[in-house]
């Protein structure tokens, strides 16, 4: 990372070259962990390498700064939602909450900017987007009607009960389950074999002397 940053010093921004190699560097902060999150930090404290300062918060799990510096000061929008696309990928519901409403609380800081109030309301109407219903109401403006924010209620309650449901399922399933095995060790229970003094086992093909024996089904 370190060669990549030593590199963008000696090139002018206005030059071709610049933006191949911060794209370069770009792409080597997203793949690797390899590198001190910190140091580079320090080194790109008061340049204008906002992306790459937004990768590094995003690394040190500050993601409302990154978002913050994507959304205000890069006014990139499009880059801010695939932002949180990237980071919780593969992540519970729990971190894909929490990184969209972090993004939602970005926008909101500037909610009096029609643009800005007018990306948050995209983003709770977005099909792909998962929130908390519960904390989204406590962030939003008390100024916003119900009316604003009604697809989103409503395509919450409907997750809601979808999970609610699938949890009742999984429990059945559980539920029966346990049942079966419970049967089926009761059977196993219940079964008699008889020995006799001819019996061998069929593992060491030894006679049946000792009382003290197991029974393998």
């Amino acid at each position: 990372a370190m060669v990549y940053l030593e590199r963008l010093r000696r090139i002018p921004r206005a030059d071709p070259g610049f933006s191949a190699v911060e794209e370069k560097l770009k792409k080597h902060l997203h793949r690797s962990n390899r590198y001190n999150v910190d140091a580079i930090l320090r080194q790109i404290a008061n340049t204008d390498l906002h992306y790459i300062h937004a990768i590094l918060q995003g690394k040190a799990g500050n993601h409302q700064k990154a978002l913050g510096i994507l959304v205000h000061t890069l006014n990139d929008a499009d880059a801010a939602a695939r932002y949180c696309v990237e980071y919780t990928r593969g992540k519970d519901r729990a971190a894909r909450c929490s990184l969209f409403e972090a993004l939602l609380a970005v926008y909101l800081a500037r909610s009096e900017d029609q643009t800005f109030m007018q990306r948050a309301i995209d983003l709770l109407n977005a099909d792909n987007v998962e929130m908390d219903a519960a904390r989204v109401l406590r962030l939003l403006p008390d100024t916003w009607s119900i009316t604003t924010v009604y697809a989103f209620l409503r395509r919450s309650i409907l997750q809601s009960g979808h999970a609610e449901r699938s949890a009742r399922i999984q429990r059945g399933l559980t539920r029966a389950v346990q049942i079966n095995t419970g049967k089926e060790h009761a059977d196993m229970i219940d079964r008699r074999v008889v020995i006799t003094d001819e019996t061998r086992c069929q593992v060491c093909d030894g006679r049946m002397l000792e009382s003290a024996v197991a029974y393998f089904p």
